[in-house]
C-alpha cells in the first residue's frame, strides 16, 4: 500500500507489455491536492508519479475500464455548473508511460440540463470503450449506454441504447458477449439488447447499507505469475485467452 497517506480516491491495474510487468496506480486526495502513487510488481515497491494532469476529481472507489494498455475512470469538476458540458471529462493513465491523460464525453441528454443526481461510469463492450450515463433523478433510475466506435475519436461516440425498467436495477457492464449487466436485488441479470431477453446470472452480492455497486464486470487475460523469495514476479511470455471477468 501507498505510504503513510490517507484519502485514497481509486485504483487501476493493468499489465506493461514493454517491461512484462503488473502495475496498480493509487489516485489519492490530500486536500485539494492530488496524489499518485505506482506500484510494479517487478520491483515489489511503490514510487510517487507526476498527478499534473488531473485536474478533475476521480470519485471514491470509481471502477475502471481497462482497454489497450489504459485505465479510465469518469471524473469531474465539482467547480463547474452540472449544467455545463465540460463538468465532466475521462480520466486516463497508459499502465507503460505512467502518464494521465484526458478524453471528452459524448454530449448527453443530462450534461445539457441540469439534473439534481447524474451519475456515470465506464465499462468495456468487447473491444471497444463504452460510457454509461444515468439519471437517478427518479425513483427508478434510467440510462443510457454509449460506445466509442473508435477508440481515441471523439466524433466516434455513438448511442447504443436507453434503459427502461419497472424495477430498481442499476447498470455494472457487459459480457463478452456484448450482453448487458445489471444489479437488480443484489443479483446480476443479463440483458441481450437485440432480443430484448433478461436472465438471471445466478451470481449474488451483499447489499451494504441499501447501496448498489455490489459488482464490478471487466475483462482479462490468463496468466501465470510467480512470485520468488524476494517478492518480485517471474511472469510467463504468453498471455492468452481474454475471458469476463
Amino acid at each position: 500500500m501507498p505510504g503513510q497517506r490517507l484519502w485514497f480516491h481509486t485504483f487501476g491495474f493493468g499489465f506493461d507489455e514493454l517491461r512484462n510487468d503488473y502495475k496498480v496506480v493509487s489516485i489519492m486526495s490530500i486536500g485539494d491536492q492530488p496524489w499518485a502513487e505506482v506500484y510494479s510488481l517487478n520491483s515489489g515497491s511503490w514510487r510517487e508519479i507526476s498527478p499534473k494532469a488531473l485536474r478533475y476529481t476521480i470519485a471514491i472507489g470509481a471502477p475502471q475500464a481497462y482497454l489497450n494498455g489504459v485505465a479510465h475512470w469518469v471524473a469531474t469538476d465539482y467547480r463547474k455548473p452540472r449544467g455545463d458540458a465540460k463538468c465532466s471529462c475521462i480520466v486516463t493513465f497508459s499502465i507503460k508511460e505512467e502518464v494521465f491523460g484526458e478524453m471528452n464525453l459524448p454530449e448527453t441528454r443530462s450534461m445539457t440540463l441540469e439534473v439534481l443526481v447524474r451519475l456515470q461510469r465506464m465499462t468495456v463492450l468487447q473491444e471497444s470503450l463504452s460510457y454509461i450515463d444515468i439519471d437517478a433523478d427518479c425513483y427508478v433510475p434510467r440510462f443510457w449506454v454509449w460506445v466509442m466506435k473508435k477508440y481515441g475519436v471523439e466524433d466516434s461516440w455513438t448511442l447504443l441504447f436507453r434503459v427502461d425498467t419497472s424495477d430498481m436495477v442499476w447498470p455494472v457492464g457487459f459480457r463478452m458477449n456484448g450482453e448487458f449487466v445489471m444489479e437488480a436485488n443484489r443479483a446480476l441479470i443479463s440483458y441481450d439488447p437485440e432480443s430484448k431477453q433478461v436472465k438471471d446470472l445466478g451470481i449474488h452480492g451483499y447489499d451494504l447499507l441499501q447501496c448498489f455497486d455490489n459488482f464490478y464486470v471487466g475483462k482479462y487475460v490468463e496468466s501465470l505469475v510467480l512470485l520468488d523469495r524476494r517478492g518480485r514476479a517471474v511472469l510467463t511470455p504468453e498471455h492468452s485467452g481474454t475471458t469476463d471477468g
